[in-house]
C-alpha cells in the first residue's frame, strides 16, 4: 500500500498557479472609468442615431407605399369606368344590330329593293324517275389494235 496521505491531496489537481491581479491606483481607475463612460457614450450616441434612421426609412416607406396605393386605386378606377362605357356601346350596338335584323326591317329593305314574297306559282318542283344510272361517255376501245387505231385516228382528226 502507498504511504501517506497522497490519495487527498488536492494541490495535484489545480492547473496553474493563482494569478496576480495588480490593483490600479485611483488617478488609473478614473481615466478608465472615463474611458468607459466616453465608450458606453459613443455606443448609445450610435445605437440613437441608427435607430432614427430606422425610424425615418419606415416613415419614407410607408409614405411610398401610400402613393404606389393610391396610384393602383386611381388606375382601376379609370379601368372600372371605361368598362363601363364599352358595356353600355355594346349593349348599345347590340340593341342597334337586332333592330337591323328583325323581321320587319329586313322585310322592309326586301321591299325597297324590289323583292317580293314568293308565290305558289313560282315553286318548281322536281321529280327523278326509277334508281341511279351510269353512263359512259366515250367507251374504251377493247382490243390492242383498236387503241391503236384509235390513237391514229386521233391524230388525223378523225
Amino acid at each position: 500500500m502507498a504511504k501517506g496521505t497522497s490519495a487527498y491531496d488536492l494541490s495535484l489537481f489545480e492547473t496553474d498557479s493563482p494569478r496576480l491581479r495588480a490593483v490600479n491606483s485611483p488617478e488609473k481607475t478614473t481615466a478608465l472609468q472615463k474611458k468607459k463612460e466616453s465608450r458606453a457614450r459613443r455606443s448609445r450616441m450610435v445605437s440613437n442615431v441608427l435607430f432614427g434612421l430606422l425610424m425615418i426609412t419606415a416613415v419614407v416607406m410607408m409614405i411610398v407605399f401610400r402613393v404606389q396605393h393610391t396610384e393602383v386605386n386611381d388606375r382601376i378606377s379609370a379601368m372600372e369606368e371605361q368598362l363601363t362605357i364599352l358595356q353600355s356601346e355594346t349593349s348599345r350596338l347590340t340593341n342597334e344590330l337586332s333592330a337591323k335584323l328583325s323581321a320587319e326591317s329586313v322585310e322592309t329593305f326586301a321591299k325597297e329593293n324590289g323583292m317580293e314574297k314568293v308565290e305558289s306559282y313560282q315553286i318548281e318542283y322536281i321529280t327523278v324517275d326509277g334508281g341511279d344510272k351510269i353512263e359512259v361517255s366515250d367507251p374504251a376501245p377493247e382490243g390492242v389494235f383498236e387503241t391503236i387505231g384509235a390513237a391514229i385516228a386521233g391524230w388525223f382528226g378523225g
